[in-house]
């Protein structure tokens, strides 16, 4: 039952999944997920490692350009603010150049051979 997004978080992507910009720090971690022939930012619960869902960068619906689309069967909202001392972060790095147009994070992140959670 560990906090990972708050409702402030929260917003309509449209896609039909909850979908998120930030999380809880420490909350979530992520890996390379290659499955269905792709590859992408698998993000999973940093108590229980449970899957939650992916991460995808670059669509600029929010000012973090991340969207958290999760899995609502591996959430369950609680009316209540976030514990004294918890804070928000975006999961993805930030990149180290932008006005040099560096390569997105994404891209970065999948080409190495997995992400934090390894």
């Amino acid at each position: 039952g560990a906090p990972l997004y708050s409702a402030a978080a929260k917003f309509d992507s449209g896609c039909g999944w909850p979908a998120f910009d930030r999380i809880v720090k420490g909350a979530v971690v992520t890996q390379t997920d290659t499955s269905l022939g792709m590859r992408r930012v698998e993000i999973l619960c940093g108590s229980c490692g449970g899957h939650l869902g992916h991460v995808f960068e670059g669509e600029r619906f929010t000012r973090t350009n991340e969207r958290h689309c999760v899995n609502s069967a591996s959430v369950r909202y609680v009316d209540a603010p976030l514990p004294d001392g918890a804070a928000e972060t975006k999961v993805l790095p930030e990149p180290e150049d932008d006005a040099a147009g560096a390569k997105s994070i994404l891209s970065e992140l999948l080409g190495k051979k997995g992400g934090q959670g390894d």
